[in-house]
């Protein structure tokens, strides 16, 4: 075996020792090409990427160290779009071990504090773009137009004051809206945004708690509409006991934020008074310690506030 791959595999220098190898692989039912452009040199109907009918060994240590390595090398060449997208797709094939995964997540969002929450715009770039401010616009308004909120513009673009605006002036803006995938066991919630491949592209990561004896309903939520989804700094009352705690209160357990959600499957449609909030409690997060909502730690709860958006943003809760 050893002796036919050598002759198969030529001899550098030497361009009629690949004709075997090429003889070889013409016969096959697949064409190689380079995984970077495969997708737009191959486009006939009847050639599909690699990626879509097998993979290669990634659970394999060498083959994962090799493979990431080409990744962070587009990254450190300037490629970063390239090497975001790259990364996202190791991420998404759910053959890397949780070691390995959480790396490649921090990767990710390491990228994305400057491709998405930053205000560097990269040519190519699938997930943002420069808006102009048109007469009459406000950050309100463009931000329904993106399914933003108009805080994370402000953000971006380092706005000092978001209603000294002018026609005429650029913004980068992000193509929302912004979802979430709340992973129970591992006390973590996920960004995502919409590819334009279909998929979705991993933006960053929260530790969270969650609800006390597995009580956090799993299945697919939304960001409740009708300005009552979202509050700052709201009052609440226990529905155990009847407790209120006004606005203000320092002993009101949902903290500053109230991330409001209404069920839209068949295991939370109906379900009430379950939402993403604060904690004065910051040790119970990573920790089943709620009535049954998710919580979040400061600042994190007030980052996911401005990033999440009513009635658009989906929140996914599973086991």
């Amino acid at each position: 075996i050893e002796e036919n791959v050598r002759t198969f595999n030529g001899t550098p220098g030497q361009p009629g020792s690949f004709d075997l190898l090429h003889t070889l692989l013409e016969a096959q039912a697949y064409r190689l090409a380079y995984w970077q452009t495969a997708m737009h040199e191959i486009n006939y109907r009847r050639f599909f990427d690699v990626n879509t009918l097998a993979g290669i060994r990634i659970e394999d240590p060498d083959v994962f160290a090799a493979t990431h390595a080409l990744m962070l090398d587009l990254i450190r060449q300037g490629k970063v779009v390239e090497g975001r997208a790259a990364l996202n797709r190791l991420l998404a094939a759910g053959r890397l071990t949780a070691e390995q995964e959480a790396r490649v997540r921090r990767e990710i969002a390491a990228v994305n504090e400057s491709l998405v929450f930053g205000d560097r715009v990269v040519p190519g770039d699938p997930l943002v773009e420069v808006y102009t401010i048109q007469s009459g616009d406000n950050l309100i308004r463009v931000g329904r137009q993106f399914k933003i909120t108009s805080d994370l513009i402000a953000r971006i673009n380092h706005m000092a004051d978001k209603n000294r605006i002018s026609a005429g002036q650029k913004v980068k803006v992000v193509k929302g809206p912004f979802h979430a995938v709340v992973d129970k066991s591992d006390f973590r919630l996920d960004l995502y945004l919409d590819a334009p491949n279909g998929g979705r592209m991993y933006v960053r990561s929260f530790p969270v708690g969650v609800g006390e004896s597995d009580s956090t309903p799993e299945g697919l939520w939304r960001v409740r509409g009708g300005g009552v989804g979202k509050l700052v700094n709201p009052s609440w009352k226990n529905p155990r006991n009847e407790e209120f705690f006004d606005r203000d209160d320092p002993k009101n357990p949902i903290g500053e934020f109230w991330i409001g959600l209404e069920g839209i499957d068949d295991q939370t449609r109906g379900l009430p008074g379950y939402g993403i909030h604060g904690t004065i409690e910051p040790d119970s997060i990573g920790r089943q310690a709620s009535m049954g909502c998710v919580r979040l730690g400061s600042p994190d709860i007030e980052a996911l506030y401005h990033i999440l958006v009513e009635e658009f943003s989906t929140v996914l809760i599973r086991p």
